[in-house]
């Protein structure tokens, strides 16, 4: 969105905003897609995504990085930026990792299902995400966690204007955690992860 703030905007004069955008929201600092319009002044520049880059997250295993990815979808999530998480594994129900707060107030059901899932099983052990780079397109995500995959497909990623970023620590040292893939595998989840070597 391409919609910079007005100085001094007399939210009074917005005889025509719907009643979904309280005029309170408008320029509150939160993205709100009711008020995403012409009529609500277009939420007074709280939707301007034009300095905020395009960001892939590297969940790579064993690093604890679910936090992280915590804080970054709801960064985005905030300035109305379309968050997906895409997971390399079977999972249901599936999660989006992150509570958000104005998930109804935007028509977005429960806090953590405010995002979109891409999922995809592997096949044969194999990491390629087939469609997915495709499927971020399409859903127009400007957030996404690519949730235990290689680094293919971050890369695939980059080739089309993402920044990616990851967390690395040093994986011997932590203890698994009800996050990681290695805790659903044992819990029957299909698909599998090539073997960690130290």
């Amino acid at each position: 969105y391409k919609h910079p703030p007005v100085n001094n905007l007399v939210k009074s004069r917005l005889t025509q905003c719907s009643a979904k955008c309280p005029k309170w929201w408008i320029g509150d600092g939160t993205c709100d897609k009711n008020c995403l319009n012409a009529e609500c002044a277009w939420d007074n520049g709280d939707c301007d995504l034009t300095k905020i880059p395009r960001l892939a997250y590297l969940h790579v295993r064993k690093t604890g990085g679910t936090s992280l990815h915590k804080y970054l979808a709801l960064m985005y999530a905030s300035y109305g930026g379309n968050v997906c998480r895409i997971f390399s594994f079977d999972c249901n129900p599936c999660s989006c990792g992150y509570w958000d707060p104005n998930a109804k107030r935007n028509g977005l059901g429960t806090g953590m299902n405010a995002c979109t899932i891409i999922n995809r099983s592997q096949i044969d052990s194999e990491t390629k995400c087939d469609g997915c780079v495709d499927d971020v397109i399409k859903h127009n995500c400007h957030y996404v966690e690519l949730h235990h995959w290689d680094i293919t497909l971050a890369d695939s990623l980059r080739k089309i204007g993402f920044k990616i970023i990851t967390m690395l620590r040093h994986p011997m040292g932590l203890l698994e955690s009800s996050y990681n893939y290695e805790a659903f595998a044992r819990h029957g989840q299909s698909g599998q992860i090539p073997g960690y070597t130290p």
